[in-house]
């Protein structure tokens, strides 16, 4: 046991070593869109989009997990169903080992999120998500930031933009933690990826670095816009 808080110890340090040389980052830089952005969100934002509770869900959704968020619009698609879920933290049946003649078992964390369309006659699941991590003995984590679900429109082609952002981690120190920013339109899908921010005190930051993919590096320039001012106001990653 003293061994294993040793190792612990000298991984904390290696960390926090890391973090203290790679706290500067470019990608902060504030955008001259996002005035517009706000503007464009003020003017979306219609009545028919609503936050419903998890016993709304029309029966033919099928979902996973314990329901977080569920929002309903209509657009050129038509009647669309918006659904978050996370099971939290869970030990699975894959022994990894024992500390103290106590066995341990790996744990998973998962988040899920939906998107359907509400036709007449049937319901059609348009596009999911499914991310998770595993771990064994150290911190473990997965979520949806509260506030970051959010129902855009930054085009203007009456096709809606599904915002998410969520964290996932299995850390035994105070590294930065796995954080993804996800958009869906129409079935499409956006990623901006990286790791949350840590203040180490005195000044210094580690992580909070990001890289959008493919598809946002050719989408709107409002779309990247409004993805980097959600990256700052939730770049600590915070789950309350």
């Amino acid at each position: 046991m003293k061994l294993y808080r040793f190792n612990i110890y000298i991984l904390f340090c290696l960390t926090l070593f890391s973090c203290t040389n790679n706290s500067k980052s470019d990608n902060f830089n504030d955008s001259k869109g996002q005035t517009e952005i706000k503007k464009l969100v003020e003017i979306f934002e219609p009545s028919s989009i609503h936050a419903l509770n998890a016993a709304d869900i029309p029966a033919s959704c099928k979902v996973e997990g314990v329901v977080n968020t569920v929002h309903k619009w209509k657009d050129k698609l038509g009647t669309n169903i918006f659904i978050t879920a996370q099971t939290g933290e869970f030990e699975t049946s894959q022994r990894v080992g024992d500390i103290e003649n106590e066995e341990l078992y790996a744990r998973e964390a998962h988040v899920y999120a939906y998107h359907y369309l509400i036709g007449e006659y049937e319901t059609k699941l348009i596009r999911e998500l499914h991310d998770f991590e595993d771990c064994g003995v150290f911190d473990l984590d997965a979520y949806f930031i509260p506030g970051t679900v959010r129902i855009t429109d930054l085009n203007a082609d009456n096709n809606a933009e599904i915002w998410m952002m969520y964290v996932k981690y299995c850390l035994s120190d105070m590294s930065p933690k796995t954080m993804k920013i996800i958009m869906f339109e129409n079935g499409q899908k956006y990623a901006l990826r990286g790791q949350s921010r840590v203040d180490l005190g005195n000044g210094e930051f580690c992580g909070g670095d990001f890289e959008l993919d493919k598809a946002f590096s050719k989408g709107p320039v409002a779309f990247i816009d409004f993805a980097k001012q959600m990256w700052q106001e939730h770049i600590e990653g915070k789950k309350i």
